[in-house]
């Protein structure tokens, strides 16, 4: 046995197996950690990952981001809602089916019918009041006669410039002057023979006592000036060629003032001993009414015509009228509507009916039918009577579907339906009004409706699904806190880079504006700002983008005199005195070499300041001061609930996202923590 194998032998630190097979292959000894063999060559970059992922809180972080990111921003896109998708359901509620009130009421306005003076219109309600209140049946105003008629209607007459028919006893047919002897005739149409009389030398003497000539019975004569013709008989001439046989006679031989013709009133006037008679026809000219016209057929629209004569008609009890070419018959049933017919050749047809009461759709449209109204004006009537405010009637009506139309049987026949109807008065400006209403199934918005399998988190106020909005909130929030860190760090690095570079009045400069960042108030400055964008209504993008820039611009001092610190440090040591050597620019000694050293300080400081951050915009956008409705914000999604009530029943719209905004401001601790233990394994000491 040679000296090695007996060494071999004698050495303890040799496995035992192998001490005893001395033809066995050579064991290699168990690395200790003291071994030369055991030592690597490690980058700085390959430690601070090795240190990192040993950390277990930092490991926990990363995947809690990574997952709120792939949530956030995978989620959202493969996700088949929107952030502002409204959703609707099918719901039977008890909606406000119509409204009406008595158009009868002292306080009701008037709705006025004119010819022509739609002027006038405004002045008529406040006559009619007053005659009300006065008890009158007639009054005059600036030429109209007010005058109270049947069925509570009142007709607004005027006369007084409209004249009908016209006639003239004796008329100028030209001037004279003396001097001269000339004669200016008016008129063209004289017959030679007449002009040549009218001419004559004894005609233009000049003496008016004396001066007469006869022509075809009418007397021409010399008055102060003029040639004037007395007619044998008047000269009539007709303004209204619709005038009936025998008016002329009957002008003649009226008197001045008022007479009477064919029960038509007309004034007759002569003024100041002229000639010219006119004779004017009193007619009305407007009528006010509070009736209410409802149509049988509500795809006929009435004419204003039809209106205006049948209101006049209304207002003498007259039994017909006539409008648009078509005759009308008028029947006034005792404690009943006013019924208006006309005859189709066939048979009589109901057209429309008048009442004081005024019924409508609450949607404003008429598209109730006359019998539905009627029933409604009793049940009105009826609570009047026994001085009810509010009450539960059922109605026989027509079936109605959503857009107001009728529903019909497999006959034909509009579909007839008891319909239940809550009805309550209400106080208005303009009266009493009644309102009516019924349960109806109708589409509407899903409001706060509670979680399903269709929408794991339920929707919102406005009826949107709420996962969505956490999504696209969650984007939102997540953007603009690394934009603002972004901001704070490119501001902070360039001020702090420049301050601990130069040092001397550079440095003391940059500090000075440093502290009087310090000194800004922050958040008043916030909710100053988000005041004056609610002020100016800024949309919503504009609004982030505002937000971003005012908190990376009031952030960056932090930043800036964390890498002053450092790089006043940095630029002593031997590697800055080499690149002084070597001639190297200011700015490339700046961001070549000591900012490049201060980068881990920055990724520490970048990464947990992205909490702060996403905590400040939640703050603003709960205040109402950040992003509006409709984009999402985790901040406006809470703010959504924000009344103890509301946080109680709607638990599960808040505490996910705020469990969100915890979850994420926690793991970029978390994150920060294990980064810059990482950086720098004394800070573990």
């Amino acid at each position: 046995m040679d000296n090695k194998e007996f060494e071999n032998k004698n050495d303890i630190s040799l496995p035992e197996e192998q001490i005893e097979n001395e033809s066995a292959a050579p064991v290699e000894p168990e690395q200790k950690l003291d071994d030369a063999r055991r030592v690597k060559a490690l980058s700085p970059s390959a430690l601070v990952a090795k240190r990192f992922f040993r950390n277990k809180l930092a490991i926990t972080g990363l995947v809690i981001l990574i997952i709120l990111f792939l949530f956030c921003f995978v989620g959202a896109a493969i996700y088949p809602y929107s952030e502002s998708e409204v959703f609707t359901t099918r719901k039977t509620l008890q909606f406000d089916y119509s409204f009406a009130k008595i158009t009868e009421d002292y306080s009701s306005e008037y709705s006025v019918y004119s010819t022509s003076s739609a002027v006038f219109r405004a002045k008529i309600n406040g006559n009619i009041k007053s005659m009300r209140s006065a008890n009158q049946n007639t009054r005059y105003f600036d030429g109209y006669l007010f005058t109270k008629g049947n069925n509570g209607i009142y007709t607004v007459s005027f006369s007084g410039d409209v004249p009908v028919y016209e006639f003239l006893e004796k008329e100028s047919v030209g001037t004279y002057t003396v001097k001269g002897a000339v004669i200016n005739f008016k008129t063209g149409n004289l017959k030679e023979e007449l002009k040549t009389l009218l001419t004559s030398d004894y005609f233009e003497k000049g003496d008016v006592s004396a001066v007469s000539v006869e022509y075809e019975g009418n007397t021409y004569t010399l008055e102060g000036g003029s040639v004037v013709v007395n007619y044998a008989e008047p000269k009539f001439t007709v303004k209204d060629e619709s005038l009936p046989e025998g008016f002329e006679a009957a002008v003649t031989a009226a008197s001045d003032g008022n007479f009477t013709f064919d029960g038509v009133d007309y004034t007759k006037t002569t003024a100041d001993g002229k000639t010219t008679v006119t004779v004017y026809k009193t007619y009305i000219d407007n009528v006010a009414t509070t009736l209410v016209f409802d149509r049988y057929d509500l795809n006929n629209s009435l004419s204003a015509e039809f209106r205006f004569e049948a209101l006049c008609a209304f207002a003498a009890n007259a039994a017909s009228f006539e409008a648009d070419g078509k005759t009308y018959n008028v029947t006034y049933p005792a404690n009943d509507n006013i019924l208006v017919t006309f005859n189709d050749g066939a048979q009589v047809v109901k057209y429309v009916e008048a009442s004081a009461y005024s019924v409508r759709r609450y949607s404003g449209q008429d598209a109730i039918s006359v019998a539905t109204k009627k029933a409604m004006s009793k049940e009105m009537r009826k609570m009047l009577e026994e001085g009810k405010r509010e009450t539960t009637v059922s109605i026989l009506m027509e079936a109605i579907d959503e857009q107001g139309n009728y529903v019909y049987n497999e006959d034909g026949t509009i579909k007839f339906e008891e319909e239940e109807f809550y009805i309550k008065t209400e106080d208005k400006g303009t009266g009493q009004q009644f309102v009516f209403r019924n349960m109806q199934e109708k589409t509407v918005a899903d409001v706060d409706a509670p979680p399903s399998e269709e929408h794991v988190l339920g929707l919102d106020a406005q009826a949107m699904d709420v996962l969505a909005r956490i999504m696209y909130g969650g984007r939102v929030s997540l953007m603009i806190g690394f934009i603002v860190v972004f901001l704070e760090i490119v501001l902070g690095t360039i001020m702090g880079g420049i301050s601990g570079y130069f040092g001397g009045f550079v440095d003391n400069l940059i500090m000075r504006i440093v502290d009087v960042f310090y000194c800004i108030p922050t958040m008043p400055i916030l909710i100053i700002l988000g005041a004056m964008f609610n002020t100016l209504k800024l949309p919503n993008l504009e609004r982030v983008i505002w937000m971003m820039a005012v908190l990376g611009f009031l952030g960056w001092p932090g930043i800036a005199r964390l890498v002053r610190g450092q790089i006043l440090s940095l630029r002593e040591q031997d590697f800055m005195t080499a690149a002084e050597a070597s001639g190297l620019t200011n700015r490339r000694k700046i961001f070549k070499h000591l900012v490049p050293n201060v980068i881990p300080q920055l990724i520490v400081q970048a990464t947990m300041g992205l909490g702060g951050v996403i905590l400040m915009e939640s703050t603003l956008s709960f205040l109402g001061l950040g992003v509006k409705y409709p984009m999402a914000t985790w901040g406006q999604i809470i703010n959504s609930v924000n009344s103890l009530s509301q946080m109680q029943q709607y638990a599960y719209i808040w505490v996910p996202v705020g469990g969100l905004i915890c979850l994420a401001v926690i793991a970029f601790n978390f994150v920060g923590d294990g980064l810059r233990d990482a950086f720098d394994p004394k800070m573990n000491r």
